[in-house]
């Protein structure tokens, strides 16, 4: 029998699986370990390279490195945001966006988002993402810094929409066998 450890954190309910067949919470150590895809009421903390995936009304916060303090030079993060299912479509949204103003966004510190197979946006300057959907069901976001002219960052938000897309029981029965019902008696 696996055993399981239950934390509870504020309420956030996270559940770590121990590496040996038993233990007891007496004696079990929870040093080094950190729960993964912690979500309080459908949102999370999505953190520079990762990966979350989104169910229909969840969201993912993710923001520039150091934010709201300026960030680095020469920084780089991706965040891939993929819907639950193929129905599922995200969308992104900054309520906060500062970095160096540049006429391309592509040379100097920018945020880009693949949305889809050959659609990809670059933000830069004061302008960030307002409502900015998927094609698909999955966002790349990256973010890179140059050398010069770190500004504040920004805070942005992914979030899923569309269905769950569950697959129905079938409204009619494959036929199957006859089982024809024998009564015996023992004499």
């Amino acid at each position: 029998m696996e055993h399981m450890l239950t934390l509870i954190l504020i309420g956030v309910v996270a559940v770590l699986a121990p590496t040996v067949s038993s233990a007891s919470l007496a004696s079990f150590d929870l040093t080094g370990l950190q729960p993964t895809n912690l979500q309080v009421r459908g949102v999370s903390e999505a953190q520079c390279n990762s990966y979350t995936t989104l169910k229909p009304g969840d969201s993912a916060n993710f923001k520039s490195p150091n934010y709201p303090g300026n960030y680095g030079s020469l920084n780089f993060c991706k965040w891939i945001f993929a819907g639950s299912t193929d129905e599922v479509k995200i969308t992104i949204n900054c309520d906060d966006f500062a970095m160096h103003e540049s006429w391309s966004c592509l040379m100097n510190d920018n945020l880009s988002l693949w949305l889809g197979f050959l659609n990809k946006k670059w933000y830069c300057g004061s302008n960030g993402p307002e409502n900015v959907t998927s094609n698909g069901n999955w966002v790349v976001a990256k973010f890179h810094s140059n050398l010069f002219n770190n500004d504040k960052g920004f805070s942005c938000t992914a979030t899923a929409s569309g269905s769950a897309a569950t697959t129905a029981p079938p409204t009619t029965l494959p036929p199957g066998p006859t089982v024809t019902a024998v009564q015996t008696t023992t004499p």
